[in-house]
């Protein structure tokens, strides 16, 4: 789906540059090209447009979890208040991945002060005017005030959006923000129809596992066991999960080759 994004920050502020000063995602979409300025928002420094794809997050929490019950992995639940009370209950287990999220901040032999909160609202509306491309404005790519149209597909409706507060931990609906959604998403979006108009479909409140410092993937020795730390996505979870995933279990490849040749040594 192609999706027109816009910045009200001067492309040099706006978070978007690699070190080498271009948009470091440039080259991973389809079509990327920069939009003329006489076709900006008012407001607005500069925008681009391209094609990239949407993901319809319950669709694909359910498929992991197929993935996992195919592959004979349990999908187990319960509540532990430390990472040493898991391993009580896995005695054989010889690494812990913990992707406890916000549960790093108080989980007993973890306490990773560097974990916060970051809450965001959003709303589900009908895609009642078949919006067929996504729009994205924001001062710069990490906001307080981002605003976001994503239709979700063929599952219909339309993710409006959003909100960021650091630190906050309240799941309670702001009515006076979503206000504020429905207005810059609509002015953004004229083919989302009136603000009255809009009819919605489902509220959401989330708490995103933010990290000062950005996550945090690396190993650390609990007793005989070895624990490998992957949480701190912040908002970029569903982008960011696979190429953590992979980073994480690097690591206990590596630690396993080391253990070998240790062995090999002896």
């Amino acid at each position: 789906m192609d999706i027109e994004a816009y910045f009200d920050n001067d492309i040099e502020g706006s978070g978007t540059l690699s070190a080498d000063g271009g948009i470091w995602y440039k080259d991973l979409v389809r079509n990327f090209r920069m939009i003329e300025q006489g076709n900006v928002p008012g407001g607005a420094k500069w925008g681009f447009e391209c094609g990239t794809f949407v993901v319809d997050t319950g669709r694909y929490l359910s498929w992991l979890s197929q993935q996992l019950l195919a592959a004979n992995i349990p999908i187990l639940r319960k509540s532990y208040n430390s990472l040493s009370t898991v391993l009580v209950d896995y005695p054989s287990a010889t690494t812990l991945f913990n992707c406890s999220g916000l549960g790093s901040s108080s989980l007993t032999d973890v306490v990773d002060p560097a974990v916060y909160p970051i809450r965001g609202q959003v709303l589900l509306v009908e895609n009642t005017n078949k919006v067929n491309k996504m729009y994205f404005r924001s001062p710069m790519r990490v906001a307080k005030d981002t605003t976001y149209v994503f239709p979700r597909g063929r599952d219909g409706g339309v993710v409006l959006g959003g909100t960021r507060e650091d630190g906050v931990w309240t799941g309670e609906w702001k009515k006076e923000a979503e206000k504020g959604i429905l207005e810059r998403c609509v002015a953004l979006c004229p083919d989302l129809g009136k603000v009255e108009d809009l009819k919605i479909i489902k509220r959401g409140v989330g708490l995103r596992p933010g990290r000062t410092g950005g996550a945090r993937i690396e190993r650390q020795m609990l007793g005989d066991k070895l624990i490998i730390h992957n949480y701190g996505a912040s908002g970029a979870g569903y982008q960011a999960s696979w190429g953590m995933a992979k980073e994480a279990v690097n690591l206990l490849q590596e630690t396993v080759s080391l253990s070998r040749l240790d062995q090999a040594k002896l």
